[in-house]
């Protein structure tokens, strides 16, 4: 409601008037009680984890910045992560979590004849991929999709290649997502992951025995095998990357049984 201004005294100057609010219980101003202030630490603590958020499910207009500088700052690494791809002529190749869009443009420039699609979380994310791409997806060599790792609306052994870059510590379940993720990949179909720390005060060597051996043992509880694991020294930390097949339909219900139970973010790589 609106503040009122009361006469306290009808023969008071007007620089004397005392303010009221309906709001404050209509208690003067000057004996208001203050709101409480947040120390800094806590406000930059709440403003780093707003930003952080930002990158992980972009949102408004800070997640389309946040698209802007991902864009320009990963250029080095989805290029990296499309080459270790290798894709075939006339394969269909799913990513997931594409940001900006940045590696599907690659890919859609080095793979002309391969058909591609992209699914994301981020409503932001895919308005702004679809404009960097419109093009390939005007000439029908793209899709890109709204929607979430846990549920893919696509049927089984859809795809000859999968592949996640920075995205898997942003899964909402990552050991039962990569369920979901074996499930639309086709028998020796490859999935690839490539994850960058960038916030950690290990050593760069650390980092690749740390993210590897996480890499590996998520892949290998879901039911892949291992073919390759891969790193290149990058700014502000290495870029690592594991490469996996789904060998065959066997192992589908022992590693469901698994995680039947698992409901839980995995720990940030």
């Amino acid at each position: 409601m609106p503040a009122v201004t009361i006469r306290s005294d009808c023969h008071t100057a007007r620089s004397d008037l005392t303010t009221f609010s309906a709001d404050s219980a209509l208690l003067p101003a000057e004996r208001r009680k203050p709101k409480d202030k947040l120390p800094k630490t806590q406000k930059g603590y709440i403003m780093k984890k707003f930003l952080k958020s930002q990158f992980g499910l972009p949102r408004g207009a800070f997640g389309w910045l946040a698209g802007k500088v991902m864009a320009y700052n990963n250029r080095e690494r989805a290029a990296w992560a499309v080459a270790l791809l290798q894709v075939q002529p006339r394969q269909k190749i799913l990513e997931i979590g594409y940001g900006p869009g940045l590696a599907l443009q690659i890919l859609c420039e080095r793979c002309p004849s391969a058909s591609l699609t992209g699914i994301d979380a981020s409503i932001v994310m895919c308005r702004q991929a679809s404009h960097r791409n419109r093009k390939a997806i005007a000439a029908g060599q793209l899709s890109v999709q709204h929607g979430s790792v846990a549920q893919l609306p696509f049927a089984d052994a859809s795809f000859d290649g999968i592949f996640a870059i920075n995205s898997l510590h942003h899964w909402p379940n990552p050991p039962a997502n990569l369920l979901e993720v074996r499930r639309v990949l086709k028998q020796g179909g490859q999935l690839t992951l490539v994850e960058q720390p960038r916030m950690s005060k290990r050593s760069g060597s650390e980092l690749q025995q740390l993210v590897g051996d996480r890499l590996t043992h998520m892949l290998r509880q879901a039911g892949f095998d291992i073919i390759n694991l891969s790193s290149r020294v990058m700014k502000p930390h290495p870029c690592i990357a594991a490469q996996a097949i789904k060998p065959s339909q066997k192992n589908d219900r022992d590693c469901r049984h698994v995680y039947s139970n698992f409901n839980q973010k995995g720990d940030p790589l």
